[in-house]
């Protein structure tokens, strides 16, 4: 057992020896810079950036309203129009279905998606398309910010779901949000 301390000690003052002169490490950085140089640690407008706020097409913060028709079309006037768009989800409750957000957009740098408030899913399985609540397709550059939710009410639908992994052909499964992610290419969540 003493010879094992010994060896343990010995080994632990080479490696400290060694980094002695390591000094300040260098990072690699992780992947191509999307923003262009810009910090995007603080969010801030880029110029011209304009809004779009999915209230203006007529979504309600009430959580009762299905607001689905009101983001998509938010959705494609941030992506579809030319120069650089950001579409606010703004304080409140949404009720959203089934939605797909689909690119490419046109924005110069990635387009970002401010949730302020809470997107809430209904609570109808049925009204979900492929069984998915919420997906991207095909965009490069997406920055989701805003320190909001995405409530799915999975405890709605808990009991009226089939044990799936039995393979049951009434299998029915809860939408999901994060299998939905396709094609998309530099992205940030904060």
């Amino acid at each position: 057992m003493g010879t094992s301390k010994s060896v343990g000690f010995i080994i632990l003052c080479f490696a400290l020896a060694y980094c002695v002169d390591c000094g300040a490490r260098i990072r690699p950085v992780a992947g191509p810079d999307i923003y262009k140089g810009q910090n995007v640690a603080k969010d801030v407008l880029a110029p011209g950036e304009k809004i779009v706020n999915v209230i203006s097409f007529g979504a309600k913060p009430d959580g009762k309203f299905d607001s689905t028709q009101a983001f998509m079309n938010a959705w494609r006037a941030a992506c579809k129009k030319p120069g650089q768009n950001r579409l606010l989800i703004p304080e409140g409750r949404f009720l959203v279905s089934s939605m797909y957000f689909a690119g490419p957009c046109m924005a110069p740098l990635p387009i970002t998606v401010q949730v302020v408030g809470t997107v809430v899913a209904t609570t109808d399985i049925s009204e979900y398309e492929n069984g998915e609540w919420l997906m991207f397709e095909d965009i490069d550059g997406l920055k989701l910010i805003g320190g909001g939710t995405f409530d799915g009410q999975g405890q709605h639908s808990w009991s009226d779901t089939v044990d799936c992994e039995k393979g049951t052909s009434t299998c029915v499964r809860n939408p999901s949000v994060s299998s939905s992610y396709i094609y998309i290419y530099h992205y940030l969540i904060k």
